[in-house]
């Protein structure tokens, strides 16, 4: 009798030690952590390590222009901006361009004497906007933490190339990367639309435009 009462009795003990230990589990889970530290119910979101709302930005910019004109094409200018939110910002850009007759060209010069139609263009000037698409962060080598904004930008201006004005469309995508102190690295590559009036008329023209940006996305309380 004993021998039966004891086997009954066991697997009721085993229960109810296991219900013990999983509500112990669950209290920590959704109490204090080993080490007495308060552990969220739900999910939090880490805050962003770089607003950008409200904020006010200056970039230097460095790249190519690259068109099928016959000319090498470096540019150096800079951007400044203003951020509404965190996803809209306007910007202003003046991009000093050199260009150069390639090899190519200067071939056919020194052969014929011909020169392209097309003018070597000198200076960009355009106003525009930039649309950040989402935020993120990507772990690098080494344990660097990166967060950073894709974004969607387009700029309508003109260029002066020579005695020429160009009606110039720049639209592209950019990755915005954040530092410490404020500081902003940007890669962008924008494809540029323009029209230049050449001796057979109106002529459009589509180039490519990568560039590093460096930059500072600036406080306000560094006016104060």
């Amino acid at each position: 009798m004993r021998a039966l009462l004891l086997s009954m009795a066991l697997p009721a003990l085993f229960s109810m030690a296991a219900s013990a230990t999983a509500a112990q589990k669950d209290e920590k889970l959704h109490g204090e952590s080993v080490d007495g530290a308060p552990i969220p119910s739900r999910p939090t979101v880490q805050p962003r390590f770089a607003s950008k709302a409200g904020r006010p930005y200056a970039h230097v910019h460095l790249g190519a222009h690259i068109r099928n004109d016959f000319y090498d094409t470096f540019i150096i200018g800079g951007e400044a901006g203003y951020f509404l939110d965190e996803n809209l910002a306007f910007s202003f850009r003046v991009t000093r361009l050199y260009s150069s007759l390639s090899r190519a060209a200067i071939k056919i010069r020194d052969e014929t004497g011909m020169t392209p139609d097309a003018r070597p263009q000198d200076v960009l000037i355009a106003p525009g906007a930039h649309l950040a698409l989402g935020y993120g962060k990507a772990l690098l080598l080494g344990g660097w933490l990166l967060h950073f904004d894709p974004m969607a930008k387009g700029q309508l201006g003109v260029s002066k190339a020579d005695t020429r004005w160009l009606p110039t469309a720049v639209a592209g995508l950019a990755l915005l990367g954040h530092l410490q102190y404020g500081i902003q690295v940007r890669m962008d590559l924008d494809l540029s639309f323009q029209l230049e009036r050449r001796a057979r008329g109106w002529v459009p023209s589509i180039g490519f435009m990568p560039a590093l940006v460096v930059g500072w996305r600036i406080d306000p309380g560094v006016f104060r």
